[in-house]
């Protein structure tokens, strides 16, 4: 838990979901953490399936997630470009340091 939550801290380069998690943490302020314990969890079986059944049971209770699992919306597509844009100002400028 500690190194998954440190990487919503830092995201590591290049991973969107992970920038997409950090930057609605810091515009939010506050956040709830839910981890769940019941089942078999060493078993990436029992464990994705266990994930599925929450996932479906947020979006039905109308819960917006902050991952690739919910649909998209607005703020879900603003924080995609504005990841794309940062990756793309990064590119560029190790391009244009290439091209002197």
């Amino acid at each position: 838990m500690h190194r998954r939550l440190y990487e919503y801290r830092r995201p590591t380069k290049g991973n969107e979901q992970e920038y997409r998690i950090h930057e609605a943490l810091i515009s939010a302020r506050t956040a709830e953490l839910w981890i769940y314990t019941d089942g078999d969890m060493s078993n990436k079986t029992t464990r994705c399936r266990l994930e599925r059944g929450e996932i479906e049971m947020a979006l039905k209770g109308g819960m917006q997630l902050l991952n690739n699992d919910g649909p998209d919306d607005a703020a879900h597509l603003e924080a995609k470009v504005r990841f794309h844009e940062k990756e793309a100002a990064a590119a560029r400028a190790k391009l244009a340091a290439l091209q002197k």
